[in-house]
């Protein structure tokens, strides 16, 4: 059965900061907080109705992301049942510390995002938990679920007795995560603030032949149909950002990723890989692409417009409400302090009935 735990105003777990005033003489909103037992997440990890995800995976990033041991399957269906099945057996359940927790971050966060993003506060949260062997450990959504890690998991626990920074980092990986599943059930929503930050959606775009043994798929957004165009008109180079592994046989994840740019050529409508005289790809590690780097405030997590928005949000919810600082740098895609993105966040997320989801 699921553990459904409600946040509770008077559950003083972590102090304070300023957030979204309190409307005097009334009881702050409590968001709903849920986690998935074992069985219930066993199942909700590997469902892909929404959109795909194991039906994209290779062999040697499935071996990498359920902790580095051989698929013994050799066909490619058959080994991403293997991996299907790798993840049910990879899920765990929080213990009461970590659970009250992530309920006692998830009611500030609510509070401090409620009156401004209604859209982000109406949504439901849900957790599940899973060995650090899925994934790397790394934080990740599936579905309407944010997957958290052993390792994120008692950090999180651990946050309570460690300081104000340590709590504004967790608040913030929660308001990061929450973005992704907002992002799945309403995509439509983003696809104009993305092309006005100056990516070109490219319907169908996979990763170019050279990349793709050793792509990894990124779970919070599966789908790499962005292109970023540097410089203009005909004399635009346009550039395909990706996560891949390192060239080797058996990487570790997260420790042997890289981020690259591939070199596209615009060809009408569609889009291809850019190649040299002998016929290879144009790949560049995407921290060399400064105009691209720059157009988002220098930030790690830029390799996919989904990423973006999610650093920009916790960035700039956490600076407004629980005194966190800003992006690397000024951009114009986030306006000074925020002030472009806040303006688009408090347009467009507004509370409204929930979108179907179309996984596109």
């Amino acid at each position: 059965m699921t553990s459904r735990v409600r946040w509770i105003g008077s559950l003083l777990l972590l102090p304070v900061f300023s957030g979204a005033p309190a409307v005097e003489g009334k009881e702050a909103a409590k968001p709903t907080v849920t986690f998935l037992s074992a069985e219930e997440a066993a199942k909700a990890l590997v469902d892909e109705s929404i959109e795909p995800y194991f039906s994209l995976l290779q062999p040697i990033e499935m071996r990498a992301k359920t902790g580095g041991e051989a698929l013994a399957a050799q066909e490619l269906g058959a080994q991403r049942d293997e991996c299907r099945e790798r993840y049910r057996r990879g899920v765990r359940e929080f213990d009461d510390d970590q659970k009250a927790a992530i309920t006692s971050l998830a009611g500030r966060l609510h509070a401090a995002w409620s009156t401004a993003y209604p859209r982000l506060a109406d949504l439901p949260w849900s957790f599940l938990g899973v060995e650090d062997s899925i994934e790397g450990g790394l934080p990740h959504t599936r579905g309407r679920h944010i997957v958290l890690g052993t390792s994120v998991a008692r950090a999180i626990a651990a946050s309570v007795r460690a300081g104000a920074a340590a709590q504004r980092e967790q608040i913030g990986l929660l308001a990061h995560e929450q973005c992704h599943v907002l992002q799945r059930l309403d995509p439509a929503l983003f696809r104009p603030l993305y092309v006005s930050w100056g990516f070109a959606r490219a319907d169908g775009l996979t990763p170019a032949p050279e990349v793709l043994p050793r792509h990894v798929v990124n779970p919070d957004g599966p789908r790499v149909e962005w292109v970023f165009p540097v410089g203009r008109g005909a004399s635009a180079i346009w550039h395909h950002p990706l996560v891949a592994f390192r060239d080797m046989e058996s990487p570790n994840m997260p420790r042997d990723m890289e981020v690259l740019s591939v070199e596209m050529t615009k060809d009408g409508a569609s889009y291809r890989p850019k190649r040299d005289a002998e016929g290879k790809a144009l790949l560049h590690p995407l921290e060399s692409v400064t105009p691209y780097g720059d157009a988002f405030g220098g930030i790690g997590e830029n390799f996919h417009p989904n990423e973006i928005f999610a650093v920009f949000l916790s960035t700039m919810v956490v600076h407004d409400s629980f005194g966190g600082g800003g992006l690397p740098r000024p951009c114009d895609a986030a306006g000074k302090d925020f002030a472009t993105f806040r303006a688009w966040c408090r347009k467009n997320l507004i509370a409204r009935a929930a979108p179907v989801p179309t996984g596109k």
